[in-house]
C-alpha cells in the first residue's frame, strides 16, 4: 500500500501524518506507530515530496526536477570590503536561490510567474526564496563571503548541468601569436586565445587585427558563439582585432580596465610610435564592462590587478609610455588586468605580464586563496638586442628559480613577448614545467 504526498496535499492537510491517512482513507491512529518509525528511520524532511510504502516502512524521496536558470549570475560571488580573505567565513547561495531573488526582487515577477519560469511549484519557490534571503541577510550582518554555486539546475543558455558535478575541463586554442608551426594559419605580433569551458566560451585578447578571426574559421571555432571577451591591457597587439569582432559578434560583452580607453599608449622601440587602438568604439560603448575594482568575480572567473610589488618588473617596460591627458609619462600599467578561472586549480592568463610574472602570480594567490594550476601568456622578457639590454642570464635564472620554488606543481605555457633565448634559459631550469605556444596551438586542461 502506497501514498504519494505532494506540496498540494501537505498544504491542504497541514500535517504529514494527517496527509498520509487522508490519502490512504484510514484513521490517523491506526497508522501512527508505523508512520513515526518510518520518518525517524529515514530522516526525510517534512517539506519534501515523498512516496510512502506503509507495509514495508520505506520512504523514498522523489528525484528533484532540475530548476531552470534562465540568466546565470555574472559573478562567482561577493566579498565584503575591509576584511582579509583568510579571515572570512563563507556561505553558499545556490544557483536556484540566486534565480529566485533575481526573478522576484529584481525582475518583479509574481510568484506564479517565477515558479513557472523555474519549473517548480509555488510552495517550492517560496522555500527557495526564503532560504536565499536568510543567506543574504546572514552574509550582510556577519560580514561573510558569498559563493554562488551548487544545486541541481538546468541553464537555459547551455546544456543541462548538475552544478555540484560541473565539468572542469578547459579547451584552449591560440588564434594569434608571433609564431606558427607550418600550415595555413596567419601570424602577427599579437596575441589571442580561445577558451572553452562547460560554463562559457570566451576570448582572451583579440590580437593586433582580424587575423585571429580568419585563423579561428580555419580551426573550426565559431566566433559568434563567444560569450564574452577579456582584454588584458591597452596595447594594440592585444586589442587591435576588437572592431572586427564587435561587428561580427554583436552580443558578447567586453571586459576591460576602466583606465584602458582613457589613455593613449606609445613605444620608443624601433622609433617612438603610437601603440593604441585608433578605431572609434563609440557605437559599441554599451558592450563594454569596465573593471574599476581590484577584483571582479563571475562564473568562477576572477579579473584582478597585479598589486604585488615584491619582485622587479620587466626591464623592457622602460620603452613604454602612456598619455592620460597630462602629457607623455612612463607607463605604470594601471590598465593591465589578469584573468584567472577555476574552482580549485586556477588557470591564469597573463597577457604580456607587464607587471612581472612573479608579481602577477603572487597577487592571484593572495586575492583568490587558490592554487595556480596552469599559467599561459607572454612574460614580457624579450631577448636583449643591440642598443637594448634587458634581463641578464643570471636574472632570468633567478626568475626561473622563483617560479620553480614557489609553484612546483604549476604548468607554464608561454610565447608572444617571451624571447627565444629567454625561453631556452627558463626551460633549462623549469624543464617540463615550461612549454611554448604558437598560432594554432591547442591543449585541454582537466
Amino acid at each position: 500500500m502506497e501514498a504519494v504526498l505532494s506540496d498540494k496535499v501537505l498544504e491542504q492537510d497541514g500535517n504529514w501524518e494527517n496527509a498520509v491517512c487522508s490519502r490512504l482513507k484510514k484513521k490517523r491512529k491506526s497508522w501512527e506507530l508505523e508512520w513515526v518509525c518510518a520518518v525517524r528511520r529515514v530522516g526525510v524532511m517534512a517539506t519534501e515530496n515523498v512516496t510512502i510504502n506503509i507495509k514495508n516502512e520505506v520512504i523514498m524521496p522523489r528525484p528533484k526536477q532540475n530548476r531552470k536558470i534562465s540568466n546565470p549570475p555574472l559573478m562567482q560571488g561577493f566579498k565584503p570590503f575591509g576584511i582579509p580573505r583568510k579571515m572570512l567565513k563563507e556561505v553558499t547561495l545556490l544557483y536556484d536561490e540566486y534565480e529566485a531573488i533575481r526573478l522576484l526582487d529584481y525582475e518583479g515577477l509574481r510568484q506564479e510567474q517565477a515558479a513557472e519560469q523555474m519549473n517548480v511549484s509555488r510552495p517550492t519557490l517560496t522555500r527557495i526564496y526564503e532560504q536565499a534571503r536568510k543567506t543574504i541577510a546572514q552574509a550582510l550582518v556577519e560580514g561573510n563571503m558569498v559563493n554562488i554555486e551548487g544545486g541541481n539546475v538546468q541553464f537555459e543558455w547551455k546544456r543541462r548541468v548538475n552544478a555540484h558535478k560541473c565539468r572542469r575541463e578547459m579547451k584552449i586554442a591560440v588564434l594569434s601569436d608571433n609564431r606558427a608551426e607550418g600550415g595555413s594559419l596567419e601570424t602577427e605580433h599579437g596575441l589571442s586565445l580561445y577558451l572553452e569551458t562547460a560554463q562559457f566560451n570566451c576570448l582572451l585578447d583579440v590580437g593586433a587585427s582580424d587575423r585571429f578571426m580568419r585563423n579561428a574559421e580555419k580551426m573550426n571555432i565559431d566566433i559568434r558563439a563567444v560569450d564574452f571577451v577579456f582584454i588584458s591591457h591597452g596595447h594594440v597587439d592585444h586589442v587591435g582585432g576588437l572592431p572586427a569582432f564587435l561587428e561580427f559578434n554583436q552580443t558578447a560583452p567586453v571586459y576591460l580596465s576602466g583606465n584602458l580607453l582613457r589613455q593613449l599608449y606609445y613605444s620608443e622601440r624601433n622609433g617612438f610610435h603610437r601603440i593604441s587602438l585608433e578605431a572609434d568604439l563609440t557605437p559599441h560603448k554599451d558592450r563594454f564592462v569596465y573593471v574599476e575594482t581590484e577584483n571582479l568575480f563571475f562564473r568562477e572567473v576572477t579579473l584582478s590587478m597585479a598589486s604585488s610589488k615584491q619582485y622587479s618588473r620587466p626591464k623592457a617596460n622602460q620603452a613604454l609610455y602612456k598619455d592620460a591627458g597630462e602629457g607623455v609619462v612612463p607607463d605604470d600599467f594601471n590598465h593591465e588586468l589578469i584573468f584567472s578561472f577555476g574552482h580549485e586549480d586556477l588557470f591564469v592568463y597573463t597577457g604580456c605580464a607587464h607587471r612581472g610574472i612573479l608579481n602577477i602570480l603572487d597577487s592571484v594567490s593572495l586575492s583568490t586563496g587558490k592554487k595556480v594550476g596552469t599559467v599561459m601568456g607572454g612574460f614580457h622578457l624579450p631577448d636583449s638586442e643591440e642598443g637594448r639590454v634587458y634581463e641578464s642570464p643570471d636574472e632570468i635564472g633567478s626568475i626561473a628559480s622563483a617560479l620553480k620554488t614557489n609553484y612546483p606543481e604549476t604548468s607554464f605555457i608561454t610565447g608572444h613577448c617571451t624571447g627565444e633565448k629567454v625561453y631556452e634559459r627558463l626551460r633549462n631550469q623549469l624543464g617540463n614545467q615550461l612549454n611554448r605556444f604558437y598560432t594554432g596551438y591547442t591543449t585541454t586542461i582537466k
